[in-house]
């Protein structure tokens, strides 16, 4: 549901802050929050998902204690100053505990949104950008940052009990009129300099109707897919054919 400032208020509290816990499905969210998410499902002409599709930890797991892992992602889409999903330690709205270091646990607590690991779904407006006469066909895109976490928790307490495992931040750019579209994971922002060329090795693989793309790093290693779909003004969202707009 809805929370403004005056209903989450603490009597004799100057302010109240509430946290970003909008990724469960009892958790709360901000006027402003919801407000752009509402109008970007009303009115975008873009639907991505994103899914889990294998990992494997292989740093921590305390054999003293019990150890259980959690994953979680937050995405932000380019110049937008908040995210459209979040999820965090402090949140505690990550998917788990897992006690598989694969993260293939079933009857999970905090389960994956549908039968087919879904992560999130949202809606994106690409409307300014294919209308923005400044910015060459060729170089319009979409950027999602995708920033990562996975964190494991010792239940026993003979460990530490909040131990981040991994953490880091992607960037999925998205060359919107292209035809078929092309996706490239970046790990930094050098593709806003004027001069970038992407690099085919950051191209993102096609695999039935969704791109294929790795993370990895100390401690952890996983592979996720993201769907870029076309929503017409009528009927259902649809894979695209070609590039958008």
């Amino acid at each position: 549901g809805l929370v403004k400032q005056f209903s989450a208020q603490i009597p004799g509290a100057p302010r109240t802050f509430i946290h970003k816990s909008h990724g469960g499905f009892d958790s709360v969210i901000t006027s402003r929050e919801a407000f752009e998410v509402a109008t970007r499902f009303f009115f975008g002409d873009v639907r991505s998902r994103l899914r889990f599709v294998n990992a494997q930890i292989t740093r921590g797991k305390d054999w003293f204690g019990k150890s259980e892992f959690f994953l979680g992602v937050s995405i932000k889409p380019r110049r937008v100053d908040f995210e459209l999903f979040h999820q965090s330690e402090g949140a505690e709205n990550c998917y788990g505990p897992f006690i598989k270091e694969d993260l293939t646990d079933e009857n999970l607590a905090f389960p994956w949104a549908d039968g087919k690991n879904l992560i999130w779904e949202g809606y994106l407006n690409t409307i300014s950008i294919l209308e923005d006469e400044s910015i060459p066909a060729q170089e319009k895109d979409m950027v999602l940052r995708l920033d990562f976490y996975v964190g494991e928790r010792d239940l026993l307490g003979l460990g530490f009990s909040d131990n981040v495992i991994f953490r880091k931040q992607y960037y999925i750019r998205v060359l919107i009129a292209k035809t078929p579209i092309e996706l490239y994971l970046h790990t930094d922002e050098k593709f806003a300099q004027p001069d970038f060329t992407p690099n085919p090795a950051d191209k993102m693989k096609e695999v039935d109707g969704a791109w294929e793309f790795q993370v990895q790093d100390t401690g952890f290693e996983g592979t996720f897919q993201i769907e870029i779909d076309c929503v017409p003004e009528q009927g259902h969202p649809e894979p695209f054919l070609s590039g958008i707009g």
